[in-house]
């Protein structure tokens, strides 16, 4: 009987909640607030754990890849970001990174 009730409930909450942005607008959202997530946890170079560990490394691939700029010449649909240095992400080091981020959470 409790699990007819879950059923039914988890059938009405997942009805009646929307679903997410996904739209370049949404994107781009979740690109700023998750580029602001990662700047508050690494203000300097010693606040960046190991490549294997820290997940900002990953958060880093992921504003790029939202924000349209997955490629290393890519620039992305929004002007806001187009003049950013995305090769940095793959290239460059965690000092670079902070610049980076900073950069974005300007245009944002």
């Amino acid at each position: 009987m409790l699990l007819i009730i879950g059923a039914i409930a988890g059938y009405v909450v997942g009805s009646v909640t929307s679903d997410p942005d996904v739209s370049e607008g949404g994107q781009t959202s979740y690109a700023c607030a998750l580029a602001e997530k990662v700047r508050a946890g690494h203000q300097n170079e010693d606040d960046w754990g190991s490549f294997n560990e820290d997940p900002a490394y990953n958060e880093m691939m992921a504003i790029r890849s939202l924000l349209g700029a997955s490629m290393p010449a890519g620039n992305g649909e929004d002007e806001r970001f187009a003049d950013l240095d995305w090769t940095v992400v793959s290239e460059g080091g965690v000092e670079a990174w902070g610049t980076l981020l900073d950069e974005i959470i300007e245009a944002c």
